[in-house]
């Protein structure tokens, strides 16, 4: 019995952890040179600890793109082939080297480490920031702090490794303790299921339609912050703002587990005002940078993702579309006298 409970337990983590390895300043990477089967989905990891994207090996004289974000730019709900920035390269050609750092629920602090710690060494020429999702989530969260600890303590679940109450768990399972562990969910289920109704209500009241400032002004520094990051290394940043999948959101009652204190139904409206802090990162005359508004205008369906906000093939086509686009109208001027 403590066989069975133990290996469905820990059937997620064992899986998730056949992608990551843990880091020492990000809670955890891709582990390099691997090829797995994730949720029937094809993942290949390229030795540099990023995403397959096809690529040609490193190259001094290719025109390097570095994409970074969470979930959606990794590709979670997708084969390798079919993420958004794996699409970009293949309509970009083979001029260029589309480097796919996207980590699942990697925010801008995390992404302000690659970019002062990890970019640096592949000499990107464009870096492209697709964020939103990650920050928001921090809405309302008591013990977020100014460097988003509880953002981090959270990803170590999110990645598959132990937090330590759950570390406490596993070494109970190592143990004689399995029977005392079995008992004590038993008891903690009881008590779930007497007070249900309590409980509904109590979710109901804790979840919020209002914007957080704190969080809004934390997201804003570290926008900024990126867009420093990218001028020191000479690289052109491209920011885009968040889309989501809003007939799902809207159709919720209660809250996604990913935004457990923000109302689902309000989550259109947060996240709209959530992008606007992106549009003052340039101003019109400024032409080192540029924001991608463009994706909002486009009409996003609910055939377009997999989920509350993956892209499927079909949408991730459409966005890596509106990327190519802005990389070759408004960006190409930019990298010509950079090439060596």
């Amino acid at each position: 019995l403590t066989h069975l409970i133990k290996s469905q337990r820990s059937k997620t983590k064992l899986e998730k952890n056949n992608i990551f390895e843990k880091y020492p300043y990000l809670v955890g990477r891709l582990k390099a040179s691997t090829e797995v089967i994730f949720n029937q989905k094809k993942i290949t990891t390229t030795d540099h600890y990023t995403r397959w994207t096809g690529a040609h090996p490193y190259d001094e004289n290719l025109i390097r793109v570095g994409v970074f974000g969470g979930s959606t730019t990794f590709g979670t709900e997708v084969t390798d082939e079919d993420s958004w920035p794996a699409l970009l390269q293949q309509k970009l050609g083979n001029k260029y080297a589309v480097i796919n750092f996207g980590v699942p629920g990697y925010s801008t602090a995390e992404n302000i480490i690659q970019m002062a710690l990890i970019a640096p060494e592949k000499h990107p020429h464009i870096v492209i920031f697709y964020e939103g999702w990650n920050d928001i989530k921090n809405y309302h969260e008591k013990q977020l702090g100014v460097d988003y600890f509880s953002h981090g303590i959270s990803q170590n679940r999110n990645l598959g490794f132990s937090s330590l109450y759950s570390q406490v768990e596993d070494d109970l399972f190592e143990g004689n303790y399995a029977f005392f562990w079995i008992i004590d969910k038993i008891k903690n289920r009881i008590k779930e299921l007497e007070s249900k109704e309590q409980k509904h209500k109590i979710d109901s009241i804790n979840l919020f339609e209002t914007p957080d400032k704190f969080v809004d002004s934390i997201y804003s520094r570290n926008l900024r912050t990126l867009k420093l990051l990218a001028r020191n290394i000479n690289a052109y940043p491209i920011f885009i703002p968040q889309i989501l999948n809003y007939e799902k959101f809207d159709s919720d009652e209660g809250s996604h587990v990913w935004s457990k204190h923000i109302k689902s139904s309000a989550m259109r409206v947060l996240m709209n005002n959530f992008n606007r802090h992106m549009e003052g990162l340039y101003l019109n005359e400024e032409k080192d940078g540029l924001v991608l508004n463009d994706v909002l205008k486009k009409n996003w369906v609910n055939s377009d993702f997999a989920d509350y906000g993956h892209f499927n093939k079909n949408g991730g086509i459409k966005f890596a579309d509106l990327v190519f686009q802005a990389i070759k109208e408004k960006v190409n001027y930019t990298t010509k006298n950079k090439i060596r």
